[in-house]
């Protein structure tokens, strides 16, 4: 609305959510006749979300996005992390 706006200091408070190597993975087709397959969804993601700040995750169709975003509200358990 055309006010100034006073920064928000988060330089030096704790971050609210540190995620530091992240790590799923999904294991498939296992028979008599072929080997499970293993397919890495999350791998080794560390990152900082300081208070105020926004995080935004982006990548093509399968590439673990909404298994970061189960993987952080616990829908999911981890291999790692």
């Amino acid at each position: 609305t055309g006010e100034d706006r006073v920064p928000l200091e988060t330089a030096d408070k704790a971050p609210i959510l540190k995620v530091e190597g992240l790590m799923k993975t999904y294991r498939s087709g296992s028979s008599l006749f072929s080997a499970q397959r293993v397919v890495p969804a999350v791998n080794e993601v560390s990152f900082d979300l300081a208070p105020g700040r926004t995080l935004g995750v982006v990548g093509e169709s399968g590439s673990g996005k909404s298994s970061l975003g189960r993987l952080l509200i616990k829908l999911l358990d981890s291999d790692g992390g």
